[in-house]
């Protein structure tokens, strides 16, 4: 095969990849937004069924999934796109998989930032709506208390220690053990979550070191 047949065999495989990468961004985007939607019909209506809270999770892990698979193709491209040693300015077909590469993770990390942001805003909602409960009881905590409480795997203590003190009805007690649910829940995928920025950080920051070789390029060629 002579360079220009496996060159344009090994374009044709880029561009591949590059389309797969870009179709697993835009679903996880489209499934965030819908995630975000649950979230709101979860705080509206507190006492959801079994069904909803599993479909819930079941996208959760499903948005998990696809990142690292875009974390992960991501990488493999970057790792097959090194600048050549020899100070050389970078080829055109090296231009065009970094411009893409660029374009892809840019814009992964902002679906992923919004996501991420979204679960934070979701996990204080949850938060809020179990302190408005203990204030209703005058169970006053202050804000490291109710983190210890939302950290606490067996939250019966907790529970006992508030009837202990105050009647609480069954029903508030139900949306507290729901949102310390869903809080238990967030926790790990916002831990993933953080995994998944620190290696799409590391990609930027390669990113801006290929700037001078792109310029570079772009200078000789204009000349």
């Amino acid at each position: 095969m002579t360079d220009t047949a496996e060159s344009r065999v090994n374009m044709e495989e880029f561009f591949k990849t590059v389309g797969e990468v870009r179709s697993l961004i835009g679903k996880i985007s489209c499934q965030a937004e819908e995630l975000e939607r649950r979230h709101g019909v979860i705080l509206s209506s507190p006492n959801q069924d079994k069904k909803n809270k599993n479909e819930l999770e079941l996208l959760n892990n499903d948005i998990k999934k696809s990142a690292n698979v875009v974390r992960a193709r991501l990488k493999a491209m970057q790792k097959n796109m090194s600048v050549e040693e020899n100070g050389k300015s970078a080829s055109v077909i090296q231009r065009i998989e970094k411009n893409q590469h660029s374009h892809l993770t840019r814009w992964f990390s902002e679906v992923m930032r919004r996501h991420h942001k979204a679960q934070i805003s979701f996990r204080e909602k949850c938060k809020a709506q179990i302190q408005r409960q203990l204030e209703i009881v005058d169970k006053v905590t202050t804000d490291e208390e109710l983190e210890e409480m939302l950290h606490c795997d067996n939250l019966a203590i907790f529970i006992s220690d508030i009837n202990s003190n105050a009647q609480i009805s069954s029903q508030a007690l139900s949306e507290i053990e729901s949102r310390h649910q869903d809080i238990i829940c967030l926790e790990s995928s916002i831990k993933e979550l953080h995994e998944v920025f620190a290696d799409t950080a590391m990609l930027l920051e390669i990113q801006v070191r290929w700037l001078p070789h792109m310029e570079m390029f772009y200078d000789d060629g204009h000349e």
